[in-house]
């Protein structure tokens, strides 16, 4: 049965769904009662700007531009810091770029939800549902908060994100439907009760947000390099600094090293 014949099937019995009226809904999303959650969405521009300069890597080359001037070689540290600048500078502008488009992506291909309100079929921001809402789901689809069946026509529910089963569920009036589950045949409608926050599927989203991608085997041996480079910085530079405090220290070797110089 399409959603349009379960449409017009309601229509014609008793148990019409008519769902909120739109002042109902406006009322219960004003007091946040809304699908929207608080998680982090991505980094923003002011992220992007201090993760790009306050990391390893720059740390590294201005580490290198201290020991070039120590060693009395300007020219090279001001390179240093050059090279250092158009380093962040590229990693920032790219940064923005991917971000602008990511940000783009997201809301071309942002699900919409199609629900019932005021008697009528419409589609609105899944983000934008509110307990209360009639939401109707067919094959495909994606069960956005949880709530519980209104229609009496059997639909077959995958809910392998929620419990790792694989096996269809098969759900009639009256069950309960998890926000994560997908409609995997059927039609139905189903009465929004919990949204955002309150879903049984948070806790699972959230670990996933805070869980933490592996590096790359690129970035690992990037790692190791500049781990290699940070020794050699600071090996060059406790030594630097330990012969011209031995120099100074003793007025001979100073005054035979202060003599090469002129000599050369």
């Amino acid at each position: 049965m399409s959603i349009n014949s379960l449409l017009q099937k309601l229509d014609e019995s008793e148990e019409k769904i008519n769902g909120l009226t739109q002042v109902e809904a406006e009322a219960r999303y004003v007091e946040g009662q809304d699908n929207g959650l608080a998680f982090n969405e991505g980094r923003s521009r002011d992220d992007i700007v201090r993760e790009a300069i306050f990391n390893v890597y720059t740390f590294d080359l201005l580490g290198v531009a201290v020991v070039f001037f120590l060693l009395d070689q300007p020219l090279s540290a001001l390179f240093s810091l050059v090279i250092m600048v158009l380093i962040f500078s590229w990693n920032i502008s790219r940064a923005f770029k991917a971000k602008d488009r990511l940000d783009l992506l997201i809301e071309q291909t942002k699900p919409e939800a199609s629900i019932i309100r005021g008697g009528k079929l419409r589609a609105i921001d899944f983000n934008d549902i509110v307990p209360g809402d009639a939401v109707v789901v067919g094959p495909g689809d994606q069960f956005f908060v949880d709530g519980r069946l209104l229609t009496d026509d059997p639909i077959s529910v995958n809910q392998v994100l929620l419990t790792g089963d694989h096996k269809p569920l098969s759900l009639d009036e009256g069950d309960i439907v998890l926000a994560g589950s997908y409609c995997l045949s059927g039609h139905g409608i189903y009465e929004a009760e919990k949204v955002g926050t309150d879903r049984e599927v948070t806790p699972i989203l959230e670990e996933s947000a805070a869980t933490e991608q592996p590096p790359t085997p690129l970035q690992r041996t990037t790692r190791r390099a500049l781990a290699a480079m940070r020794i050699l910085v600071v090996v060059l530079g406790v030594y630097i600094v330990a012969s011209y405090a031995f120099l100074e220290f003793d007025p001979q070797l100073s005054t035979t090293y202060e003599l090469s110089l002129i000599h050369i």
